[in-house]
């Protein structure tokens, strides 16, 4: 929907079906294109000159209202927003992925989610929604907890979809899967599945969860925090600690110089082994910062490292 008068749709069916637009609210509807057995399933319009259309055949753009439509390159998509003419985004709703353009829809950049490793058995966007150009949310994901307990992940990235860490709403609904998501601004959102859904009001929970890589199942003799790899780096430094003997509730923890904790990358119950993770300084000052390894709630170590742009 463009305005009052402007809309379009598409339809699938190989026989009715194409890409259709109204400009008089509906009263009348022009069918603008027809590709048979490969007819579009979605749809979307940035304005109303630039659009594209997914069907089975590929990505198709239009800059002239839907006159003509031109295959382009990058793949169907399930879901797609462009912050303007020029910087977009979308995902099929399959691949552990999510693309990005910054020049029009000619080309794309693919970008990880978090893999399908320890409690995700399911890392999908199904439907994201942007906030500016930096903040994503996403939503159709699923984390296992064991005993037939699935728990709905809302993916977030502040960094224009380069990097995804998650949150796991922490309310007494416990959804297996959230299908849709939209924010009014960066603090106040909503994520719903066909029967119910959360709400916040402050950006979610506090903690967003990193992608955690068990690097090794050796049992080690003692907790050890590694000094992290590069040192200094710009933007992005890898961290590998070691957990032994029973399980054991494991953070680790960023400060900045001043003692303030700045972000949380790891805060989840971990068995013995080795463990790496990463840490994004993109958002960030230069400058020195420090990371502790607290386990149950004790700092076993703290490193300094040093952020240089």
């Amino acid at each position: 929907i463009i305005s009052n008068d402007t809309i379009w749709i598409v339809s699938g069916n190989p026989f009715t079906g194409g890409v259709f637009r109204t400009t008089n609210g509906g009263s009348n509807w022009e069918q603008q294109l027809n590709l048979g057995s490969q007819n579009p399933n979605h749809i979307y319009m940035f304005n109303g000159s630039i659009g594209f259309i997914s069907s089975s055949a590929g990505l198709y753009k239009t800059s002239n209202s839907g006159i003509n439509w031109a295959l382009v390159q990058g793949g169907a998509f399930l879901d797609m927003y462009f912050s303007d003419s020029l910087t977009g985004w979308k995902n099929n709703g399959v691949a552990t992925m999510i693309q990005k353009t910054t020049n029009g829809g000619l080309n794309w950049t693919t970008y990880s989610l978090p893999p399908e490793e320890g409690i995700i058995i399911l890392s999908r966007l199904k439907k994201f929604d942007n906030i500016f150009k930096d903040t994503l949310y996403g939503v159709g994901s699923d984390a296992f907890f064991g005993a037939g307990q699935f728990r709905g992940l809302i993916y977030k990235s502040t960094d224009s979809g380069s990097t995804w860490g998650y949150q796991i709403p922490d309310t007494s609904i416990h959804s297996g899967q959230f299908q849709h998501v939209q924010f009014k601004d960066k603090m106040k959102g909503w994520a719903y599945w066909n029967s119910g859904g959360v709400h916040t009001i402050n950006g979610g929970d506090t903690t967003i969860y990193v992608t955690v890589h068990q690097i090794s199942t050796e049992v080690p003799q003692e907790f050890v925090l590694y000094q992290n790899y590069p040192n200094p780096f710009n933007p992005v430094t890898n961290i590998k600690y070691a957990v032994k003997g029973e399980t054991s509730n494991v953070k680790l923890v960023v400060f900045d110089i001043t003692g303030k904790e700045i972000t949380n990358l790891v805060n989840q119950e971990q068995s013995a082994g080795i463990y790496e993770t990463t840490f994004d300084g993109s958002k960030f000052a230069s400058g020195i910062y420090f990371y502790s390894l607290i386990i149950d709630n004790k700092i076993i170590d703290t490193k300094k490292i040093i952020l240089i742009k």
